[in-house]
């Protein structure tokens, strides 16, 4: 009798053991999927994946093109223009912002002159802001690029940084590029070498944040079709697409952190405006 009560109280003392391990067991389970959750919205906007379509030189007629491709394809993209061409072709720049485009300064005239000296190239810079001011009612976009790049071959390299400071303390944001398609370095290169070309860039900058460099000067009829294969493959691959009318706070931190954004400047405090 006595052994059958012993047995009895070690079967029940394993049970009870084995009930309350399963039900501690479950918490800890529950606590792991409610930290997961938690988590999840952080690790979700790290893996977000977008990219920047950009265009310089125009307006031209191959804007109008570049315009019907992006609303065939439901996105929407950045123009860098040139004043000049602005106050010529108003209705096509018109139809840039009417379509949800960002406009940003690229340059009045685009010629070399503008990168003699600071004064100068403030000069162009302000005449090409005040002829997109005037096409869109309202302040021009803090983002600016330069022509040739923030680290042009145009101007002396001297001059070139004191540009770039005097840019950044005037509280704007000049924007680079990781992917481009080289369609300025020939008039009307052939689509298949354009998008050849955007291939092998893509395929070694498969980044977060893709800032995507193209043109539509009159010379670039052959970016149109490129374009949508262009496009295509961002697609595919997961991107969002946006322009830089989109641009928080957060996002601007992003990209100044993969340098697409004022590349040469470390001290990002030193900025204004923000």
């Amino acid at each position: 009798m006595i052994e059958k009560r012993r047995r009895f109280i070690s079967t029940f003392s394993l049970f009870t053991f084995f009930t309350v391990f399963l039900f501690l067991l479950s918490f800890s389970i529950q606590d792991e999927k409610a930290s997961a959750l938690e988590k999840e919205p952080d690790s979700l906007v790290q893996q977000e994946k977008i990219v920047y379509l950009t265009f310089d030189d125009g307006p031209t007629v191959v804007t109008k093109k570049i315009l019907e491709v992006l609303k065939e394809e439901e996105v929407t993209g950045t123009f860098f223009v040139i004043g000049q061409l602005v106050e010529q072709n108003k209705g096509i720049a018109e139809a840039v912002k009417d379509a949800g485009n960002a406009i940003c300064v690229h340059t009045y005239t685009h010629e070399d002159k503008i990168y003699k000296n600071t004064e100068a190239f403030m000069e162009d810079y302000h005449k090409c802001s005040t002829a997109v001011k005037e096409l869109t009612g309202s302040e021009v976009l803090k983002f600016m690029r330069f022509p040739g790049g923030s680290s042009t071959t145009m101007a002396r390299k001297p001059v070139l940084k004191e540009i770039r400071g005097e840019v950044v303390d005037k509280g704007l944001y000049y924007v680079d590029w990781n992917i481009t398609i080289d369609d300025s370095l020939a008039r009307n290169k052939p689509a298949g070498t354009l998008i050849n070309k955007f291939h092998r860039e893509f395929k070694n900058n498969k980044k977060d944040r893709i800032i995507v460099l193209m043109h539509d000067s009159y010379y670039n009829k052959t970016t149109v079709p490129a374009l949508k294969e262009i496009i295509k493959a961002l697609k595919q691959d997961g991107y969002v697409f946006k322009n830089f009318n989109d641009i928080d706070e957060k996002e601007l931190k992003i990209l100044e952190e993969r340098a697409l954004i004022n590349k040469h400047e470390k001290k990002l405090d030193k900025q204004v405006n923000k």
